[in-house]
């Protein structure tokens, strides 16, 4: 089993107030996000923020795909 990564070990709070930064900068600037991490007081990587970064863009996209894929099911089933 692979191991947790850092950032998912964090307190929920702070995961929960880091992953929305990570999304009002549209999943960049993992510079400032890691220099945010180390103010609260975590000693993470660029790279750990980078990786967890992805991760979270990706499952953001599954979800919108989901979504909009659910809508036009919606809108085309109304039709008949």
């Amino acid at each position: 089993m692979a191991k947790r990564g850092i950032i998912a070990t964090l307190p929920e709070d702070v995961r929960r107030a880091f992953e929305l930064k990570l999304a009002e900068n549209g999943f960049g600037d993992y510079t400032e996000l890691t220099e945010w991490l180390n103010a609260q007081g975590y000693e993470i990587s660029r790279a750990a923020v980078h990786r967890y970064g992805q991760k979270v863009q990706r499952r953001f996209e599954s979800i919108k795909a989901s979504t909009e894929a659910a809508r036009l099911i919606a809108e085309g089933a109304a039709d008949e």
